[in-house]
């Protein structure tokens, strides 16, 4: 099995092509995204909501984690599980 990360410069793309990768963001383990909002130098985005907490503020307040839990919740992100 094999995961492909995928960095886009907004900059270079114009509205049709944001909308086309914007749509195949649709699964089942992916937070919904409903409206894109593309400004020059910014994106806006309106998604689903989520009942929990966000990895960034965890981070933030406890420090790294340990890197199999840090292994584990990667493996996680790249496969939308």
């Amino acid at each position: 099995k094999l995961s492909i990360l995928t960095v886009f410069d907004l900059t270079k793309l114009n509205t049709s092509e944001k909308d086309f990768y914007h749509s195949k963001l649709s699964h089942p383990n992916i937070v919904k995204i409903y409206e894109a909002i593309w400004t020059e130098h910014e994106a806006y985005i309106i998604m689903e909501y989520i009942k929990g907490f966000e990895l960034f503020s965890y981070l933030s307040k406890f420090g790294a984690l340990p890197e199999a839990i840090a292994a584990k919740i990667f493996y996680q992100m790249v496969n939308a599980t």
